[in-house]
């Protein structure tokens, strides 16, 4: 399948079909774009398109969607669509996932130790929370299912 070769208006468009408010800036030879969320939430999304305003019609790299939080790169956030047909579609899910990550930071509960964010990690045992600021801080809690949360403050932010 051939790449999709799509102009910087096209793309924004497709991020504005997300949600609006996207900052583009031109660095290291692509427009990358930025939207704030929630209290310390940024997404960031690495568009391939070039200084002539179109998408590159070659090469290995494709749309990058990745997800800082108070400044601090998201470990495992970032995540790749080909520029295949139906690219838009599939960079609205990862954004989609961004959001989400970043709505669970938000809401997720504090750090015994240092009263910090905390996300939810995989283990041996299972799921469970640590700390953002890991290795730093070490600070867990045990994990909560969905179930239990149900009714725990309102919507900080919505989809």
């Amino acid at each position: 399948m051939p790449i999709d070769r799509y102009s910087k208006e096209t793309f924004e468009e497709a991020l504005k079909k997300f949600r609006s408010g996207w900052q583009g800036v031109f660095e290291k030879g692509e427009w990358v774009y930025s939207l704030p969320v929630g209290e310390g939430g940024e997404i960031f999304v690495h568009s391939s398109i070039g200084a002539d305003d179109f998408a590159k019609t070659t090469g290995k790299d494709s749309i990058r969607v990745y997800v800082k939080y108070n400044g601090r790169f998201m470990k495992d956030s970032q995540r790749w669509t080909t520029r295949m047909p139906g690219w838009a579609e599939r960079m609205r899910a990862r954004l989609h996932d961004a959001f989400i990550l970043i709505r669970d930071i938000e809401y997720s509960p504090k750090c015994p130790n240092c009263g910090g964010p905390m996300v939810i990690r995989k283990g041996v045992h299972g799921k469970f929370y640590g700390c953002l600021k890991f290795p730093k801080c070490r600070g867990t809690r045990n994990y909560a299912s969905d179930a239990n949360l149900q009714g725990v403050g309102g919507v900080k932010i919505g989809l």
